[in-house]
């Protein structure tokens, strides 16, 4: 497979390949790497004889692409997987509220007590998970539509007015593994931000 992809990057590069075929190239070359089947950052080589005039025609296509592409990891298997581990972290929130609504010794309640705590800590968590995920996606997706200014509140992602499409890939792949591991810090990115913000301090790219 991955043979195949480079025999298709190299003719993707061919100046006797039509300008409507190289943007096709280089966009399933964007698609396969989405898709894992290899590592390379497609492009329109520049001593194409029509490079200039597909630019703009493989800009709106790869704007297109990414933004699919974002949109799937938006309603994807691991956001679906958290929310059902909220749903279920809920669930047991009010199965001990409940059982804390009846009569219990005092060493019974202080359990209960406890671990209703203890969820709702787990809750919340998962809960800013999600929500630093979908901001980002939301910062992904505002720079590949071209309304950046439309992001509210703190932006944890910047770009510039052109579109680095290697750049933008590893940001997508960076926020998908992050939500995968589940580490407690990425939760707390936005309120980071937010006070670096506060404090008049420029927030640093890529956090």
């Amino acid at each position: 497979m991955q043979a195949l992809a480079g025999l298709s990057r190299v003719v993707a590069k061919r100046r006797r390949r039509s300008p409507a075929d190289a943007v096709q190239a280089v966009v399933n070359l964007w698609d396969s790497r989405f898709e894992g089947v290899h590592c390379d950052v497609p492009c329109l080589a520049r001593n194409h004889q029509d490079a200039n005039s597909a630019a703009g025609e493989l800009e709106d296509r790869l704007r297109a692409l990414f933004a699919d592409r974002v949109d799937r990891l938006t309603e994807g298997e691991e956001v679906k997987k958290w929310r059902k581990k909220l749903q279920s972290t809920l669930d047991e929130i009010n199965g001990v509220s409940y059982l804390l609504g009846r009569p219990n010794n005092p060493g019974v309640c202080q359990q209960l007590c406890d671990k209703k705590k203890g969820l709702s800590a787990e809750r919340d968590l998962i809960g800013k998970r999600l929500g630093e995920f979908k901001s980002a996606m939301n910062c992904i997706q505002a720079h590949l539509e071209g309304n950046k200014d439309e992001v509210e509140g703190v932006q944890v992602l910047k770009f510039g007015a052109s579109f680095d499409w290697n750049r933008i890939y590893c940001l997508i792949s960076r926020e998908r593994r992050r939500l995968e591991d589940g580490l407690p810090i990425y939760a707390y990115r936005r309120d980071i931000l937010q006070q670096i913000h506060l404090q008049q301090l420029e927030p640093s790219l890529d956090v």
